[in-house]
């Protein structure tokens, strides 16, 4: 890489129902939506790093004071979102659970944690001197391990006495066993945060998890370890309507170059799950690509004075589509080549190409069809400059249209604030 108007959320709330009618349910209640308060239910840490100095720690907070929780954590690959390793915790009021993900002494990734949020037995908690520590499964061929993507999903909520901070882990794993009688609904109580470090480069980042609200686990199926667990699959909302939630048309990046720093792109998609069996396509969202599904994208900088300029640029992964930027991964990191001297600092636009105008309608929200167009992903960037000063912050974007009623045409107040149902976690 080169060196390289909104009206009041009780208004909305009422012309959702006014041009909704009875076949648009989405409510506060039942709608998934970005957390833009941070505590949700379900948390996507968009990339972690193994290998080559790299350590990534995850950080997963119950800030409920009076319900445990128990959560599932998925790592998953960068190039297939192939399952690499799972696990549950089990969180009581106002608990942290923590876990780093690292190179092992056998020189594998490995995920460990003495927190004693997690078992190491079906029947015993980690400790200082008995941790969890696992290896991750190895990728499929063409794919990583060392590179990936984490969720955490929340599976319910429990009330179990004392009903504050202090309950017993094996109260919980007690009420876990017992799922049927004890389990409720999943509650938007989860906070996420990952800390990344390089110690041969000297670099650390800190970044908030991608929080989702509502995502409403359906507790009818019991989350366990034997079945894998994906977005949109045994949860009140579909894999299109996450979709939907995260689409983006666009995306704006701030960059160094040249003797001011560098700057780092990720772009990752967690609902593409390509999956495994390596190819097997999970969203028709993909369809519209032909061969591996690979959106295109176009990309253009601009300087501090409003110069602009077509920089070359790729993706890490191979492109089978030649010369177009394409998405070809769960998890793309964007390399950008040399610029012009003069474009040592400014930002770069990302936008969408060949979706302008595209349109599923696959998903389904409250049993009633609706369509979305935009690139669902989670986008970040790190950047460091020659002071040394780094940061990883998500990037600006435009977000993608939401058509509720069939209509052809973004036409009412709920569909133009889909994305977002307001500040609280209820």
């Amino acid at each position: 890489m080169r060196k390289v108007g909104l009206k009041a959320f009780c208004f909305t709330l009422i012309c959702a129902m006014i041009f909704a009618g009875s076949a648009f349910a989405n409510n506060a209640a039942d709608h998934v939506s970005i957390a833009p308060n941070g505590k949700g239910d379900v948390l996507i840490f968009p990339a972690y790093f193994t290998g080559s100095g790299w350590t990534s720690k995850l950080i997963v907070t119950n800030t409920s004071l009076t319900d445990s929780v128990v959560a599932k954590v998925v790592i998953r690959s960068k190039e297939r979102s192939q399952e690499l390793r799972d696990f549950m915790i089990f969180l009581s009021p106002a608990d942290v659970w923590t876990g780093t993900l690292m190179t092992g002494t056998d020189g594998r990734p490995h995920i460990v944690s003495s927190d004693d949020s997690c078992l190491v037995t079906s029947s015993a908690f980690a400790t200082a001197a008995t941790p969890f520590d696992v290896d991750l499964q190895d990728a499929c061929p063409g794919d990583t391990n060392e590179l990936g993507y984490v969720t955490v999903i929340q599976g319910a909520s429990f009330n179990i006495a004392p009903n504050k901070p202090g309950v017993a882990k094996p109260a919980i794993l007690a009420a876990y066993n017992a799922w049927a009688a004890n389990a409720n609904t999943p509650i938007n109580s989860l906070a996420g945060q990952m800390e990344i470090n390089n110690s041969i480069a000297q670099v650390s980042y800190a970044l908030n998890a991608t929080t989702l609200k509502n995502y409403d686990y359906n507790v009818a199926t019991q989350m366990t370890i034997q079945n894998e667990t994906k977005l949109g699959e045994s949860a009140n909302n579909s894999i299109g309507e996450v979709e939907a939630v995260l689409a983006k048309d666009d995306l704006v990046i701030p960059y160094y170059a040249q003797s001011k720093g560098s700057v780092f792109a990720i772009a990752s998609f967690p609902t593409k799950l390509a999956g495994y069996p390596c190819g097997t396509e999970r969203t028709s969202w993909l369809n519209q690509f032909t061969g591996f599904p690979s959106p295109a994208y176009s990309l253009s900088a601009y300087d501090l004075e409003e110069n602009t300029v077509v920089p070359a640029s790729q993706f890490v992964s191979p492109q089978p589509q030649g010369t177009v930027n394409t998405f070809p991964s769960e998890v793309n990191y964007l390399s950008v080549s040399d610029l012009p001297g003069t474009f040592d600092e400014g930002w770069m636009s990302i936008s969408s190409a060949g979706i302008a105008n595209y349109v599923t309608n696959t998903a389904t929200l409250s049993g009633a069809p609706f369509s979305y167009k935009g690139y669902p992903m989670i986008a970040s960037s790190m950047r460091f400059n020659n002071e040394g000063h780094a940061g990883w912050l998500y990037n600006a974007h435009s977000l993608g249209d939401v058509d509720l009623d069939a209509s052809g045409t973004v036409n009412s107040d709920a569909e133009f604030n889909y994305h977002f149902w307001g500040q609280t976690d209820n």
